[in-house]
């Protein structure tokens, strides 16, 4: 017989029949450690289970939780401890379903289960969708819950939607705890955070998933394929009505394809035109009235997306030219200004993007977002410019004082753009109507000329006669061998100028050469200049002309200066200007040191015209790029290698207006014309005549990556005084359709449709 001994004493078994019992229902159900009779209470089986997940024992640590979490009261630590070991286990579907077991009202695990299950459906599963429903809950029960505030932004910018990533990243910034990262977001809200790898495992996973389809749509259009991303928008529909961000990017896609049948579908088809959702929608509708002439109902359309993101340089842009047409030329302008700074923003946050050692020498930014009323971006900017010149032993007393001093004038009821200048603006969409929408047409595939001939007629056709022409010329960029990190001033190229330089009555070519840099003064690379012989041939006749031109030479005005009728010659040099006059003779005398216009930027183009109506010619002159460090440096990309510099790299120059005085010399007069107040990376220029006065001249200047320019010349009854007025933005030729300045280049100003009104053609380095 068995017996149990306390403390001396000796009980046989069976005279306990409690025991017995006990001992016999412990022994049928076996061993006490594999049979599941187990006395441990549940806190200690989740601190095992803890334990075993920390070890990296998942499977070892579910089975431990097994009877707990069948048990019909399941603490919400054991949903979480098995979320984590399923996690671990990569089995993430149900880590997930463990996670959203967790009671979301948990003080413990409520937010950290669902976080948990956000990052799994983003990252393992694809439900995008899903994801972002999650961390919109976290936010609505915690408005302090920066981590979700911070993952549902980064989602909904991936996922092309990044207007509605603003109030959870304003609201990072304003807590004090953000990275650059959120700052680059606000900055510009049209920017997508492009992530091909993220979206092509998500849509592998969740080929359905609404936000995974708007991701997908939006990186085929960055990429211009608009007829796929326009399938995927509509799927997006498909799966989510509700989703606007997909109805305005479908709207922008059937804009680009000239769909306008599709448009007219596309908008019958929203279910309130008077509340559209997000911008994108509201642009793209304003597009559509544009393009088919309703001009007050694309106005309306515009003022409406103005509205809902007032930094929308997209909106901007097209909004300025509409008013001036609607006779607001005041508030034209007030836009036009405003769209300078949002330029100026981009183009500040680009350079930083490139280089982050740019940010240091950010306060042009930081002026640009306060004059924009974007008092709450200013002051991250400040903060983290006072902290990067920290970090780099660089002075930062005066951003830290100003930070400080800014910070102390902010409070939560500050909004993240002051709408108070835009109010006269915006109180206008109360006086437009909405697209006329039924009967609202674009003529797809007709002429913009009907019964017109076309310009050119008919078999027009080039053929090159370089060779037989016996012209041979090539223009040296400074460098042998080819180079994946050319220096800036090795790829701009020259110019050509025609003239009659001897008066026979035959076209001459004037052909500018580049250099070695710096130039030097024995340098062989010489501008060359050709004799037409009036038979089909050339001859070069540099020497016999005397022209002995060294520099690094850009593009060339051909102009008669000095006023005795023949051409001279203006040569653009990275550096000095030079300047040719005619003897009359066969041959030109350099007069650079006479004229004192000679200069020392880097001049890209000229124009040798009477700008002040006074008879003689004068000169405009075309910079590009300010600084030394523009012509040397190259700059490594994110992998450490060298390569060619963005020009947004590096500030703009100035360009410089020259008035002939009448007696062989010229006055800078940029600053009092008005030409001095903007700077851009001028590369090409053209003028022409006013209809009205003739003796007015005009000018366009196309930037590189930076807004155009137009200069309007203003005049009064008896005023010679040469000023300008710089309108692209209110004409609609500073930037392109979707508010980005281009890389301009050439251009040409002709009545092309043969309609009676100018047109501008402007070739492009990319777009």
């Amino acid at each position: 017989m068995w017996t149990v001994e306390r403390q001396h004493d000796r009980f046989p078994l069976g005279a306990c029949p409690m025991w017995a019992a006990l001992v016999i229902a412990c022994c049928g159900g076996g061993m006490l450690l594999t049979s599941g009779c187990d006395w441990s209470s549940p806190e200690s089986v989740m601190d095992d289970a803890e334990r075993l997940v920390d070890h990296r024992k998942p499977a070892e640590a579910l089975r431990r939780l097994q009877k707990l979490l069948r048990s019909d009261s399941v603490p919400a630590r054991a949903w979480q401890l098995a979320g984590e070991a399923h996690e671990r286990l990569g089995h993430s579907d149900e880590a997930v379903r463990c996670y959203l077991r967790v009671p979301e009202s948990d003080p413990m695990y409520g937010s950290v289960s669902r976080m948990n299950a956000a990052r799994l459906l983003r990252a393992s599963l694809g439900r995008w969708s899903q994801a972002a429903s999650i961390y919109r809950r976290l936010v609505e029960q915690n408005p302090e819950n920066r981590m979700a505030q911070m993952e549902l932004a980064e989602l909904l910018t991936i996922a092309g939607s990044p207007w509605e990533a603003v109030p959870h990243v304003l609201a990072v910034i304003r807590s004090g705890e953000f990275q650059r990262v959120q700052l680059m977001t606000l900055a510009n809200t049209q920017a997508v955070a492009l992530a091909p790898e993220q979206i092509a495992h998500a849509r592998e996973n969740a080929p359905d998933d609404s936000l995974v389809l708007l991701a997908s749509g939006v990186e085929r259009a960055a990429h211009g394929d608009w007829e796929e991303a326009r399938s995927f928008f509509e799927k997006a529909i498909q799966a989510d009505p509700a989703l606007w961000e997909a109805h305005g990017r479908l709207g922008l896609a059937l804009c680009e394809l000239k769909d306008w049948k599709a448009m007219e579908a596309w908008w019958a088809a929203l279910p309130d035109h008077e509340r559209l959702g997000v911008p994108n929608a509201w642009i793209a509708a304003g597009r559509w009235a544009e393009t088919a002439g309703d001009s007050e109902g694309a106005l309306r359309c515009y003022l409406e997306a103005l509205q809902l993101d007032p930094t929308d340089i997209r909106v901007h842009t097209r909004i300025a030219p509409l008013l001036n047409t609607h006779g607001h030329a005041k508030l034209a302008q007030q836009i036009a200004e405003r769209t300078r700074q949002l330029i100026r923003v981009h183009e500040f946050v680009d350079r930083i993007e490139s280089s982050p050692l740019e940010l240091p020498r950010a306060e042009p930014l930081v002026e640009a977002l306060l004059a924009l009323g974007r008092r709450w971006e200013a002051w991250g900017w400040l903060r983290l410019i006072t902290e990067t010149r920290a970090e780099l032993k660089m002075p930062y007393e005066e951003t830290k004082a100003r930070a400080e001093e800014l910070g102390r004038s902010l409070d939560d009821e500050d909004p993240w753009v002051d709408r108070e200048p835009l109010a006269d603006v915006l109180a206008l969409a109360a006086k437009y109507p909405l697209p006329k929408g039924e009967g609202l047409r674009v003529a797809g595939g007709e002429s913009p000329m009907p019964g017109r001939p076309s310009v050119l007629g008919e078999g027009v056709q080039f053929a090159p006669v370089t060779k037989p022409a016996k012209l041979e010329f090539a223009y040296y960029n400074g460098t042998d061998k080819p180079s994946p990190a050319p220096k800036l001033v090795e790829v701009d190229g020259g110019g050509i100028g025609v003239l009659d330089y001897d008066a026979d009555g035959w076209p001459d070519l004037w052909w500018t050469q580049g250099s070695t840099w710096p130039p030097r003064p024995d340098s062989r690379w010489l501008d060359r200049l050709y004799r037409n012989r009036g038979d089909g041939t050339f001859q070069d006749v540099t020497s016999e002309a005397r022209i002995l031109e060294r520099g690094f030479s850009q593009g060339i005005a051909v102009g008669d200066f000095n006023g005795d009728g023949f051409d001279d010659v203006v040569v653009a040099n990275i550096g000095r200007n030079r300047w040719f006059r005619n003897q009359g003779d066969g041959t030109f005398e350099e007069v650079t040191d006479e004229v004192g216009a000679q200069g020392g930027e880097w001049t890209s183009s000229l124009v040798l015209a009477d700008l002040n109506g006074d008879g003689l010619s004068d000169l405009y002159e075309v910079n590009y790029l300010a600084g030394e460090e523009s012509r040397t440096r190259r700059c490594p990309d994110q992998n450490g290698m060298m390569r060619i510099c963005r020009p947004m790299m590096f500030d703009a120059e100035c360009d410089r207006v020259w008035l002939n005085q009448g007696n062989g010399t010229f006055a800078d007069v940029s600053e009092s014309c008005g030409v001095s107040r903007y700077r851009g990376r001028g590369l090409g220029i053209t003028t022409w005549r006013d209809n009205e006065d003739p003796r007015r001249l005009h000018l366009f200047v196309a930037n590189d990556v930076t807004e155009n320019f137009l200069w309007l010349r203003e005049s009064s009854d008896g005023d010679a005084k040469l000023r300008y007025r710089e309108a692209a933005l209110p004409a609609g030729v500073a930037v392109d359709v979707d508010g980005r300045a281009q890389a301009c280049m050439g251009n040409a100003v002709e009545d092309f449709d043969q309609d009676g009104r100018l047109d501008f053609f402007v070739t492009n380095f990319y777009d």
